[in-house]
């Protein structure tokens, strides 16, 4: 009798933190997650920036173990997410899960994760609307400013990039302004009218809208400014342009803790 061709080996996890599953096509009646993204164009794909808020969420407590539940909840995204890139972050050697915990995961190597966090992390993942302005000000003076206006407007607001590193740690002169403001437009129209920030394609102030809770989530106030926390602020200056590489680098070393260097 003719032989039983040999059934197709089971589908595995991708070893890799950049590519989603993909999804079966045998039933067109599939659906993928929605992407909730706030800005027009250009945007990351769906999963490098819900990996990416798990991965801040883990790295904001690695000695802590929890729950795929607390852990959506904390980063703000779908449980199921949190499974996946908790299973590829387990074959990559950075979690481990605690089965006797409730299978809570707890983080192995937090620089394994920021490693696998920063392939994929763009200045849209977090920054879901980016407007860039040029000022003649100095960047102290610019700081203050902004600071200053969303103090007396009440706007939620936290430096990023540079600026925050230059509170966190010292890292050297800079020439550029990050800074998230969760606002809409109009807020970010009047602040750069009442600032003298004109728009310009590659101007020393950026000004992004956060595109997930986990941007404001964990804002600390340092010299009375409000700043990011050091992972994310690592993770923002990576992606600066020029010598962004460069700082996050150096700030890497001296500003996070030594299991994450």
């Amino acid at each position: 009798p003719p032989s039983t061709p040999p059934s197709p080996p089971p589908t595995t996890f991708p070893r890799t933190f950049q590519t989603p599953p993909s999804s079966p096509t045998s039933s067109p009646s599939t659906k993928l997650p929605q992407t909730d993204c706030r800005a027009s164009s250009p945007t990351p794909s769906d999963y490098s920036g819900k990996a990416a808020a798990i991965a801040i969420t883990l790295l904001r407590e690695p000695d802590k173990i929890r729950t795929q539940t607390q852990i959506a909840h904390q980063s703000g995204v779908d449980q199921s997410w949190v499974s996946r890139v908790a299973k590829s972050l387990v074959e990559r050697d950075c979690v481990e899960i605690n089965r006797v915990n409730r299978r809570g995961i707890k983080v192995v190597s937090p620089a394994c994760v920021l490693d696998a966090c920063q392939q994929t992390y763009s200045p849209k993942v977090m920054g879901g609307h980016s407007r860039t302005f040029s000022s003649a000000a100095r960047v102290d003076k610019i700081e203050r400013l902004i600071a200053d206006y969303c103090n007396k407007a009440s706007l939620p607001y936290a430096f990023t990039a540079y600026s925050a590193a230059a509170r966190h740690a010292s890292v050297g002169p800079y020439d550029r302004v990050v800074v998230y403001v969760d606002d809409d437009s109009a807020a970010v129209d009047l602040l750069a009218d009442k600032l003298d920030l004109r728009p310009a394609r590659h101007g020393n102030v950026v000004i992004w809208r956060p595109s997930s809770p986990v941007v404001m989530s964990a804002v600390q106030r340092l010299r009375s400014d409000c700043v990011v926390d050091p992972v994310l602020c690592y993770l923002d200056m990576w992606v600066m342009p020029g010598r962004g590489r460069d700082h996050a680098r150096a700030f890497r070393a001296t500003a996070l803790p030594e299991d994450f260097v």
